[in-house]
């Protein structure tokens, strides 16, 4: 029966690799939970499969960063920093996609 108190049985707390981030490691909540069990003296437990799993979700995501840093580089190139500019459409990122008619047009007249 629960008295109301501090629970004072628990030893551990075991992180599964969904339960923050939907898979993906978010190190900023890792942390905090890190930080708010240690005030209790209960640590947290990240299981070598997880760690596994971040970083295999990480390594999908290295292409894309890739592509990512190319903008970068071509828009400093330019002198813009690229900030407020929204996403890149599909076939900017080099996906097998129609480019707009509007671009197929000025390609064509250039």
């Amino acid at each position: 029966m629960s008295t109301g108190g501090p629970r004072t049985d628990i030893r551990a707390v075991v992180l599964d690799t969904n339960a923050i981030g939907r898979g993906q490691l978010n190190l900023d909540r890792v942390t905090t939970l890190a930080d708010r069990l240690s005030r209790h003296s209960i640590p947290l437990w990240i299981p070598t499969q997880v760690i596994w799993e971040w970083a295999v979700h990480a390594a999908e995501k290295v292409p894309e960063y890739k592509r990512v840093r190319k903008v970068a580089g071509v828009l400093a190139a330019t002198g813009l920093d690229g900030t407020g500019l929204s996403p890149l459409p599909g076939w900017a990122r080099g996906e097998p996609t129609r480019r707009p008619r509007s671009l197929e047009t000025r390609s064509r007249a250039a």
